[in-house]
């Protein structure tokens, strides 16, 4: 029963008895008179031909398998000129099953962490917005656009997903002003894990901020911007101050924006291109116009005292 359970460990670890690497394993170790003895490849050779009942393996396949066998810790290899020399011993065979178990948790972990953010992207998303992505793999392409209205924090985001991050593609373009945020923690937290999913399918987010910030507010954008820096995304936010009012929004490439109207109540609407071409033109320029002469988020701490 013991002996069942280590053979299913073995196995779950990534390793089979039965493989060519194995073979040539158990080959060495019959091969060496003393634990600790070095072999030369002939003599691994020759006894991996009485392994295999006198067939002669391919040298280079048992050239890989060795090679194999050192990466992953189970034997050492010792050059002596142009020749080279192997071995293992217990204790070097315990140091390729820790260094497997090692990989083994880590590609674990690894499938983990990919299925929490797939967890999380299918529950970032809404329902409302699955159906309209559903409708119009149905009838051939997206509905006809026409504006549409939301009010309350959550109508706005719900808005924005349904416009905005709807079927956004690689290389498509997110405008986003942020004068308007004010998230509560655990809504921030849900549209920042949003964000990071759309820009790691390679869809760019430009954010522009045109207030004087505080400190605090630039420490936290520094962090939100660097944090997805260092997952391998590109997110641009730079800071442009105005004095004027401008257009509060966000926006899908050059197909529309959602248009915020009040911050309070918060109220905003979806305008489509389509149906305000001046509008949506106009609002993306001056962003761009702005964007242009911005300053990074993680030198504007130093220039704007």
């Amino acid at each position: 029963m013991r002996r069942a359970r280590y053979e299913k460990t073995i196995q779950a670890i990534g390793l089979d008895a039965s493989s060519k690497d194995m073979t040539v394993l158990a080959a060495l170790l019959k091969a060496q008179r003393e634990p600790n003895d070095f072999v030369d490849f002939e003599t691994i050779r020759g006894q991996l031909a009485i392994e295999e009942g006198g067939r002669k393996g391919k040298d280079p396949l048992i050239y890989r398998s060795l090679s194999n066998l050192e990466s992953r810790g189970f034997i050492e290899i010792e050059e002596d000129g142009r020749r080279h020399r192997y071995r293992s011993n217990p204790q070097q065979i315990q140091v390729g099953i820790e260094r497997s178990i090692e990989e083994k948790v880590k590609e674990l972990l690894a499938r983990d962490e990919e299925t929490n953010r797939f967890i999380a992207a299918i529950g970032s998303v809404e329902a409302t917005a699955l159906a309209r992505a559903l409708l119009a793999m149905a009838v051939g392409g997206r509905q006809a656009e026409k504006p549409r209205f939301a009010q309350g924090l959550e109508d706005v985001l719900r808005l924005i997903d349904e416009t905005i991050y709807w079927n956004l593609k690689r290389n498509d373009t997110v405008r986003y002003t942020l004068e308007w945020i004010d998230h509560p923690d655990g809504v921030r937290a849900r549209r920042l894990d949003r964000i990071g999913h759309l820009m790691e399918k390679g869809v760019r987010f430009r954010a522009l901020e045109h207030r004087k910030l505080t400190k605090t507010k630039i420490s936290g954008y520094q962090r939100i911007t660097n944090s997805y820096l260092e997952a391998g995304f590109n997110p641009e936010f730079r800071v442009r101050h105005r004095k004027d009012n401008t257009y509060q929004f966000v926006g899908r490439n050059d197909e529309g924006i959602v248009l915020i109207l009040s911050e309070n109540p918060l109220s905003a609407t979806w305008v489509p291109r389509s149906v305000n071409p001046e509008l949506v033109d106009n609002a993306i320029e001056t962003f761009d116009a702005d964007f242009q002469e911005g300053v990074d988020i993680n030198e504007y701490g130093g220039k704007f005292k």
